[in-house]
């Protein structure tokens, strides 16, 4: 899961490395086309007013509309992308919480049989000794729901972390 994230993170970082590079780029001939169109009218006393001047801004104009075009569809793709990841992480939230419910149940039905096992072990213990085969084997049972409950402990605290994880995740994404 570690891992996981890790991959997500870097490419969130390159991701979001490229559009801004792709819009400080976009807004570069941006500010170049009218550069172009101050300059070509620099000195002229009324160049807009001149067909010329008319002309060299039309010009402009349309840079400027292509390059807002590109700008828009680079959100676009981001938005695409930027949801898709989301949904993605949504379906795995989705199941990891499942995994997370069920992992709980198990803790909770091997709790009980932890409590059903001591009482069981104590009950032997203290009515045949604690050398009785019956005793012995009762510990043993005992000794195996107490490590089946750690394991399971276990699970659902790799699974809680898994799910907080992703919820981050996710609420990074949904900011951005």
């Amino acid at each position: 899961m570690a891992e996981t994230l890790r991959e997500l993170v870097v490419a969130l970082w390159l991701d979001s490395s490229n559009f801004s590079c792709n819009m400080r780029t976009i807004n570069q001939q941006i500010k170049e086309a009218e550069s172009t169109f101050r300059l070509a009218g620099a000195g002229v006393q009324n160049y807009e007013k001149t067909i010329a001047g008319t002309e060299a801004k039309l010009s402009m104009l349309g840079q400027k509309l292509t390059q807002q075009q590109r700008a828009v569809e680079q959100y676009s793709w981001a938005l695409v992308a930027a949801n898709d990841k989301l949904k993605e992480n949504y379906d795995r939230h989705q199941d990891y919480t499942q995994r997370l419910e069920q992992a709980k149940a198990r803790q909770e039905d091997l709790r009980f049989e932890v409590e059903a096992a001591t009482y069981a072990y104590e009950n032997y213990r203290d009515s045949l000794g604690e050398t009785d085969s019956a005793t012995i084997a009762a510990k043993q049972n005992l000794e195996r729901y107490q490590e089946e409950y750690a394991d399971a402990t276990a699970e659902v605290t790799k699974l809680e972390g898994q799910v907080k994880a992703l919820q981050k995740t996710m609420l990074y994404r949904s900011r951005r």
